[in-house]
């Protein structure tokens, strides 16, 4: 059952209540030269409202307007502006803001006017304007403006007429000022909790940046490391080549019965594409690595490419789609290693698929590497699917019995390989990099039995960060909501105490109607 307003209050429309209403001048070019006499304004603009408490209109736009325009459209404090034009799909129109002595003060050599997608609104004298704007936001905020605005998804206009009749909970003047009193102050709270939360996700981010240095660089398992024995650098990487040249040498057995099979079926379809020949990339110089610090002796420096199987990218072709196929994924579809969007993803045949990944294809351990755009954002594949990422992605093979395939995913998204990609990155209209790029960048390699520790530990300090985020996101939904549901409980009459020397908000009415007829009389 809806609450009664306490009984010194009224309800009324909104037309009721206002005195004088017009809409705005977006005025011409002030660089301009005109027959007519025009003057300088500075015109606030819907754009201005998102970041009005904070900037009160400091971004408005200079235009020219007439002199006769001006007179009746300057600006004073106690007016609010309401947005008439504009909104969109998910915003819509009809929001407001209050003129006060801060706002007329900026860009002080100018008259203030607002720009014709916005109204001027003023009201009877013996109102709290800002009591008025208060409700008017918590009526946006309710979502109920939607039932008074018209046209297309990308440009909304509120029907005033129909709007400057909703009804409006009016307390009596005295109730007015104690509850916008206390809205500012509680709404001044809150933006400081908000400014104070605001600084967790950076923080949770630079946390995570600095898990990572310590990783990569054998800090975070330094006390791990003592007193144990290790294979020596040397020996492993001298293992882990020749595993490589193992992989290589049985792709290139497999490629040529797949020759001979192709050719007994009289070479039809695709011929089989020969596997790259391994790679011999320059060792590893110091000056290479000056800038990045010392790692433990038990550490090496190699490259990207000669700690994988290969890096590559699919045929560089774009297939049609295919509804209902296998999913093909571009960058945009890639927020995480836990949120891939393939329910939005193109799809694609399965001849398309079968023909695009004749070269190489993502798997279960692999790692994807965008290479244009959002570069390094990289992508763990933790599940066993069948899709493909668009060639603007490298495809990282790794060598999973010998290498800890999630060491090799947190080193690609460490600082350290950050500052590589910054050393071979094409900057055009859209950064790229090569697959050859990244196939130089500098590898801390660690033991095998440590990599294993150091990816428990990255995990489990990202995890405690991952709760954090979880509660931050719980915070910020509530902080999110609470003005509206301060603004709710002000115009039931819940937030500020009624006191009997208040008066009777009736009486109110009753004075704003005389002014009415004393107006209608001068005229």
């Amino acid at each position: 059952m809806e609450k009664k307003l306490p009984v010194a209050w009224v309800e009324c429309e909104f037309k009721e209540l206002t005195s004088f209403v017009i809409g705005g001048d977006w005025g011409k070019d002030p660089d301009g030269e005109y027959e007519n006499e025009t003057e300088l304004v500075a015109c606030i603009r819907g754009s201005e409202i998102k970041n009005w408490d904070k900037e009160k209109g400091s971004t408005s736009t200079i235009r020219k307007i007439k002199p006769t325009s001006l007179k009746k459209r300057a600006l004073k404090t106690g007016d609010i502006l309401i947005e008439i034009s504009g909104g969109g799909p998910d915003q819509p129109v009809g929001r407001t803001i209050y003129i006060d002595e801060e706002a007329i003060a900026v860009n002080s050599d100018y008259e203030k006017v607002c720009t014709n997608f916005l109204r001027l609104i003023r009201f009877y004298e013996p109102l709290n304007s800002r009591f008025i704007e208060k409700y008017l936001t918590s009526f946006y905020l309710s979502g109920e403006v939607v039932k008074y605005q018209g046209g297309s998804n990308n440009l909304r206009n509120l029907k005033y007429k129909e709007f400057e009749t909703i009804t409006i909970p009016l307390p009596p003047l005295p109730e007015q000022q104690r509850i916008v009193a206390k809205l500012d102050s509680l709404f001044a709270h809150l933006e400081e909790v908000k400014s104070r939360l605001d600084k967790v996700p950076e923080l949770l981010k630079q946390f995570r940046q600095s898990v990572l240095t310590q990783a990569v660089t054998g800090k975070l398992t330094e006390e791990w490391r003592k007193g144990k024995e290790f294979e020596s650098f040397k020996a492993y990487n001298q293992r882990i080549n020749q595993i490589r040249q193992s992989y290589y040498d049985d792709s290139l057995v497999n490629w040529k019965s797949d020759i001979a099979a192709w050719k007994e079926n009289g070479e039809i379809g695709k011929r089989p594409v020969r596997p790259v020949k391994l790679k011999e990339l320059p060792e590893v110089e110091k000056w290479e690595y000056d800038d990045y610090g010392d790692l433990p002796i038990e550490w090496g420096w190699t490259r990207f490419n000669d700690v994988t199987y290969k890096i590559g990218d699919i045929d560089h072709k774009m297939p049609k789609d295919f509804e209902g196929g296998i999913p093909y994924l571009s960058t945009g579809n890639l927020k995480s290693s836990e949120d891939i969007d393939f329910e939005n993803a193109k799809t694609i045949s399965r001849e398309d698929y079968i023909a695009l990944s004749r070269k190489i294809k993502p798997e279960k351990d692999d790692i994807i590497f965008p290479r244009y755009g959002t570069i390094g954002r990289n992508i763990y594949v933790s599940f066993d699917k069948e899709f493909l990422v668009s060639y603007s992605c490298a495809i990282v093979k790794n060598i999973k019995n010998e290498i800890d395939p999630k060491f090799v995913y947190y080193v690609s998204l460490s600082q350290l390989t950050k500052k590589e990609i910054q050393k071979y990155v094409v900057q055009t209209t859209q950064a790229n990099i090569g697959i050859s790029s990244i196939e130089k960048f500098l590898f801390p390699l660690a033991p095998i039995e440590e990599q294993a520790e150091i990816v428990r530990r990255i995990e489990g300090l990202f995890s405690k960060a991952d709760a954090i985020e979880s509660i931050y996101e719980q915070l910020k939904t509530q902080i999110d909501n609470l003005p509206q549901a301060l603004l709710a409980k002000a115009f039931k009459g819940a937030l500020a105490e009624q006191l009997p020397s208040d008066g009777d908000a009736r009486e109110l009415l009753e004075e704003i109607n005389k002014l009415k007829e004393e107006t209608k009389k001068k005229k």
